[in-house]
């Protein structure tokens, strides 16, 4: 079922990026989806490859993007990717002041411009599952160079899942636990999106 509202839809398909104004892949296939995707009302663009579909990315805001995984040059992982990368390094530099033990010790503040901004942004909490942290938090900037700042997380440490988190023993019953354990554990569980 097609959702009924009208949104911008990036598609990237192997070596082809599509913005639902076009749709990626095999040219057929995307321009099928494409028109199918106009039929019902959203605005679609296409490129034709990952290196464009960042570009496209750069250039404006898309609320779905539908890629493969693996393509030529630029996919859909490589912003995610780069991003963690430079992460990786700047908690090393860190490991190495010992200032922090392991990545999930860390909390990250990485901020970003333009698409990189969005994609992050998308992520929500789930960023930090991505970036291998306690707590990631994107921020906006105007530059469109990633800059990430590595803090030592001043939270204890859960015992199960030893992400650094301000609501460790929250629960009396569960002294050694975040409270997203005791929910996987006791309760609901957690609704992750992304990661």
């Amino acid at each position: 079922m097609l959702v009924k509202a009208v949104v911008e839809i990036l598609v990237v398909h192997e070596a082809r990026a599509v913005d639902c104004r076009q749709v990626a892949g095999v040219e057929v296939v995307r321009e099928s989806l494409a028109e199918v995707l106009r039929d019902a009302g959203h605005t679609v663009t296409t490129a034709a490859d990952g290196t464009t579909a960042l570009a496209a990315l750069e250039q404006q805001d898309f609320a779905i993007v539908v890629t493969d995984l693996r393509m030529p040059g630029a996919d859909g992982l490589v912003i995610l990717r780069r991003v963690r990368e430079l992460v990786a390094k700047k908690v090393e530099e860190k490991r190495e002041a010992k200032q922090v033990g392991s990545s999930l010790a860390a909390e990250l503040d990485v901020h970003a411009g333009g698409r990189t901004f969005a994609a992050l942004a998308r992520l929500g909490d789930d960023l930090r599952f991505v970036l291998i942290a306690s707590r990631a938090t994107v921020h906006r900037t105007e530059d469109a160079e990633v800059a990430v700042l590595v803090t030592p997380s001043a939270h204890p440490k859960c015992e199960r899942c030893w992400h650094y988190r301000a609501d460790v023993g929250a629960d009396a019953a569960h002294p050694a636990l975040c409270a997203r354990c005791v929910s996987n554990l006791y309760g609901d569980g957690e609704i992750r999106r992304h990661a």
